[in-house]
């Protein structure tokens, strides 16, 4: 079985409308014969096979979108295998890895659904300690445990953002499983005082692997091992957008989707669109042949997503709204509904990482 990347194409060039039935995103989704941004091109035919075949999906209105992150590691991590220690580089499409079952702490053999590989320009999280070195993405699901033994998925940026909340939280290394061990001394404190977590410059390619049931990855990254989450599947959580509409013009690809507003990242990302940047970004599985840098035969186009950190200055977008406002709302204790009637873009930001967060502490009690 070869092994098939993650392959994404970003996109400024769409419009922004504002109709009866909501707000509307319509323009270019994917090129065809033309190099993109990330140096890849998209034979015309092998396109075409794909738009016919997500068709389906936009028709049933399945064809959801994210705004979307990235939730990996660099290129120096690896991740342990039925066959050892591999990069993620190196991991077969359909490679077996040991994850840890959360609900159980013993450790299972599960077979990967997904690898991604993308290009990321942005700031990284550091985690620096005796037992840990190593750098995730801001939206990177770690795998914690609290003083209590309880677990859960929390993004890297939320540890950052709140060093007390998690100083009695650790990282756990050690797990049921022989030949694990001896790789470990200790659990991982999260305690400002052994640990430092910081902010870095990054722009360098990413990688992750998604593994369902149980989403969690064990990872060894400068000779220092540990659990972690994996990226997961399409996050409902995240959905902001729903692909409405393609046609063809020429081998331009058009399409039409629809912010869920209603959505806490649709609204969010209406409100980027409005303040600041945001571009769009094709996602699909495949090999390239490097010698002409065409996608292969192999390639599936999975969907289209926001993103707010494309591959290149080019492909952000400036929102063309003036004096349009957007509402995050929330619930009093009784269930009324309270509406902040203006709300910035840092607030924005603020409001997506804090229900990340939540989100992510929620299903970690669920587990």
């Amino acid at each position: 079985m070869k092994t098939v990347k993650l392959i994404t194409e970003s996109s400024y060039q769409y419009d922004i409308k504002e109709e009866e039935q909501g707000l509307f995103i319509e323009g270019i989704f994917s090129t065809a014969e033309v190099m993109n941004n990330n140096g890849r091109r998209y034979p015309k035919k092998v396109l075409e096979r794909e738009i016919d075949k997500i068709m389906e999906s936009v028709k049933n209105k399945t064809c959801f979108g994210e705004l979307a992150h990235p939730e990996c590691f660099s290129s120096s991590a690896k991740i342990l295998t039925t066959e050892g220690w591999k990069y993620f580089e190196d991991v077969k499409n359909d490679e077996k890895i040991y994850t840890l079952n959360p609900k159980t702490e013993i450790v299972e053999e599960y077979q990967i659904t997904k690898k991604h590989k993308s290009f990321y320009k942005g700031k990284m999280i550091s985690f620096k300690g005796e037992n840990i070195n190593t750098m995730v993405t801001p939206s990177h699901r770690m795998y914690v445990h609290d003083e209590y033994d309880n677990h859960y998925f929390v993004t890297a940026q939320s540890i950052l953002d709140d060093r007390n909340r998690f100083n009695k939280y650790y990282i756990p290394q050690t797990a049921e499983l022989i030949g694990i061990n001896k790789y470990t001394n200790n659990d991982i404190f999260l305690d400002e005082k052994f640990l430092k977590v910081e902010e870095v410059d990054f722009e360098d390619y990413v990688y992750c692997v998604t593994v369902p049931p149980n989403e969690t990855i064990y990872i060894m990254d400068n000779d220092k091992c540990f659990w972690s989450g994996n990226s997961p599947e399409l996050n409902l959580d995240r959905v902001a957008i729903l692909t409405t509409n393609l046609c063809w013009e020429g081998d331009n690809v058009i399409g039409k989707a629809k912010v869920l507003t209603k959505t806490p990242m649709g609204n969010i990302a209406s409100v980027l669109i409005k303040e600041g940047n945001l571009g769009i970004s094709s996602r699909g599985l495949g090999t390239v042949n490097e010698s002409d840098n065409y996608v292969n035969e192999d390639f599936n186009l999975l969907r289209w997503d926001l993103v707010g950190d494309p591959s290149n200055p080019g492909s952000w977008v400036k929102g063309i709204y003036e004096g349009k406002t957007f509402t995050i709302p929330s619930e009093e204790e009784d269930g009324s509904k309270i509406v902040v009637p203006f709300i910035t873009i840092e607030e924005a930001r603020k409001a997506y990482k804090r229900h990340i967060w939540q989100v992510l502490e929620q299903i970690g009690r669920e587990i």
